[in-house]
């Protein structure tokens, strides 16, 4: 009975004629070519590099105090990033900012992602003082501008930037 050893390119056995002679077509596992784990491993890596990228880092820090009186949205001068433009790519942001208002207030945070503005809203009743605001925004990475946004039911909002009070925005992409 003959048939193809299979495979392809240099994993291709040869073919085969057997008879009832036990044996009689050879041994196959002299023809077999080993792979040793450098090389294996060589090879995954390359393969996994040809279709993922290296995730990338983005830092903005606010470079100066921000404030705002306004009752509506309005963006955060200096928060604001640039996303990566990667194929099927996402994005997992960060902000933690330090702000304050000079009485006892309603402030209310935001993402603009894409244009699409009070995307993962945040309310906080704000104290007399400094306080940290915490906001995390999970989004597709085409090349889209994702900023921060605030507004305040009354009296003046800040965001704090310097030492001791920063304001950070911070992006991973995959």
């Amino acid at each position: 009975m003959g048939f193809g050893g299979g495979g392809t390119g240099s994993f291709s056995l040869p073919d085969h004629t057997h008879t009832a002679t036990l044996q009689d077509g050879g041994s196959l596992e002299d023809l077999a070519t080993l792979i040793d784990d450098v090389t294996l491993q060589t090879w995954v890596s390359a393969e996994i590099a040809s279709a993922v990228t290296s995730p990338t880092k983005q830092l903005v820090t606010l470079g100066s105090t921000f404030s705002t009186t306004s009752t509506t949205l309005v963006d955060i001068t200096g928060m604001s990033i640039t996303v990566a433009n990667k194929t099927n790519g996402k994005f997992v942001m960060s902000a933690n900012m330090t702000s304050s208002a000079l009485a006892i207030n309603n402030a209310s945070f935001a993402w603009s992602d894409d244009g699409v503005v009070g995307q993962d809203f945040v309310q906080h009743f704000s104290h007399v003082g400094n306080e940290i605001v915490t906001m995390n925004h999970v989004g597709d990475s085409d090349g889209q501008v994702v900023k921060l946004q605030c507004h305040i039911t009354s009296t003046t909002l800040y965001v704090s930037a310097g030492a001791g009070s920063s304001s950070v925005l911070e992006v991973l992409e995959i």
